[in-house]
């Protein structure tokens, strides 16, 4: 079989793309988390392919991590409500994206 030599460094320094990630606590109007929401991160201006879809934990956290600095199209979804904004990620940074409270129907 192979065998694999580990040699000393070869002088070369590899310069990692820094990717970045959006951030964000989700509310409704009552100020209860929204557990569930859908976020959708897409390439703005492009028709591109969305990102991995990520979803709101109980505590109305979202996180959509590992994306290369630029500029995309957020969408979030929880059941009737919408919100849509444009955002910016920086390298090796989390941008907190301040969404609204968002409406919802609520079972009283």
């Amino acid at each position: 079989g192979a065998e694999v030599v580990h040699g000393p460094a070869t002088g070369e320094i590899e310069l990692p793309l820094r990717t970045g990630e959006l951030a964000g606590e989700l509310i409704d109007q009552r100020g209860d988390f929204v557990e569930g929401a859908l976020v959708v991160v897409t390439p703005a201006g492009r028709r591109g392919r969305p990102w991995q879809p990520a979803l709101s934990s109980a505590f109305g956290r979202f996180v959509v991590r590992d994306l290369p600095p630029g500029t995309y199209d957020l969408v979030l979804d929880a059941g009737e409500a919408h919100f849509a904004e444009r955002v910016e990620v920086l390298s090796g940074m989390t941008s907190e994206v301040d969404v609204p409270p968002l409406l919802l129907r609520r079972d009283p």
